[in-house]
């Protein structure tokens, strides 16, 4: 299992690398220069295929080319329904939200495994694939 601590750390790595080069003025001149961060392609989308492909069942949709954040989460989504989103915090760790209609319907979640993520991605399914109670429709007041 992919471990989301080492994606941080990696991009961390990156991003501290490159913005010391940045303000070193050596971007250009070195051949060995660091690539420009990229948190979404380096942190979220691994995570994304990996989280696919550790729940078949829910046929969650992987990240295309056009996948971007939006609203402040890296949306996660089962068919056309929104089940939660991703989002960084200010030292790039990650926290998982239940969402609907891109709405908070749960706590948000610190993420530091994928287990942890895939259980919340597992309970926040089972809040949305749990049929609501309804009023039965065959039930008449009795009127005097």
């Amino acid at each position: 299992i992919m471990k989301i601590q080492l994606l941080i750390d990696a991009y961390r790595k990156n991003a501290a690398a490159f913005y010391a080069a940045v303000s070193n003025n050596t971007l250009r001149k070195n051949t060995n220069a660091p690539t420009k961060p990229d948190y979404q392609a380096e942190v979220i989308v691994p995570i994304l295929n990996e989280l696919v492909r550790l729940l078949p069942e829910f046929r969650l949709n992987p990240p295309d080319e056009l996948y971007v954040m939006r609203c402040d989460f890296y949306y996660i989504y089962y068919r056309k329904f929104m089940v939660g989103g991703l989002q960084p915090d200010e030292n790039y760790n990650l926290t998982f939200t239940p969402l609907s209609k891109k709405k908070p319907i749960g706590p948000c979640v610190p993420i530091r495994s994928m287990d942890e993520l895939v259980a919340q991605v597992r309970q926040a399914m089972a809040i949305k694939t749990t049929p609501k109670q309804t009023a039965n429709p065959l039930k008449t007041e009795n009127h005097e």
